[in-house]
């Protein structure tokens, strides 16, 4: 009983001292937390900010490419899918040391993939009986070009082309 009585006491003596360390740790993680929540609410607004401007730019071409003639709107995206069959090409013949790497690769088969699905899908489009069904497909399929179309220059840009 004598032992447990300066123990005790002991105790209680440092109880302050380690609430004390306990609240400035406190302190200092929220502050940290305050800090990181506002980074991050930073970034989040960055980038909706930037998911909204491409969503406009896609919806300003979409919307040009929905008051152009068929037929005009057709060679158009023909030409569009060319040129991306070509940078595809270009970025699969690459010489840099990111040509030989198996994600690399991948990705090329994965583009080429989609470009053969564009070309497939603009067959379809063009096969729409009516002015109606064509434009309501041309929003899907312009969408898919321009997927296309971002994810070819992200693979060139990584070639170095």
């Amino acid at each position: 009983m004598k032992l447990i009585l300066p123990l005790l006491t002991a105790c209680l003596i440092s109880l302050p001292a380690v609430s004390h360390a306990e609240s400035i740790d406190a302190d200092k993680a929220k502050d940290a937390l305050k800090k990181l929540l506002g980074d991050v609410s930073e970034a989040a607004e960055k980038a909706t900010k930037k998911s909204d401007e491409d969503d406009d730019v896609h919806w300003k071409r979409s919307k040009e490419n929905l008051t152009m003639e068929r037929e005009e709107y057709t060679k158009k995206v023909t030409k569009a899918l060319a040129f991306i069959n070509v940078e595809i090409q270009a970025a699969a013949d690459t010489d840099s040391s990111v040509g030989g790497k198996d994600y690399y690769k991948t990705r090329i088969k994965s583009l080429q993939e989609h470009a053969k699905f564009c070309a497939e899908d603009l067959e379809r489009l063009n096969a729409s009986a009516s002015e109606e069904e064509f434009r309501s497909k041309q929003r899907f399929f312009d969408r898919s070009v321009a997927y296309l179309a971002e994810y070819v220059a992200i693979t060139v840009k990584e070639a170095g082309l």
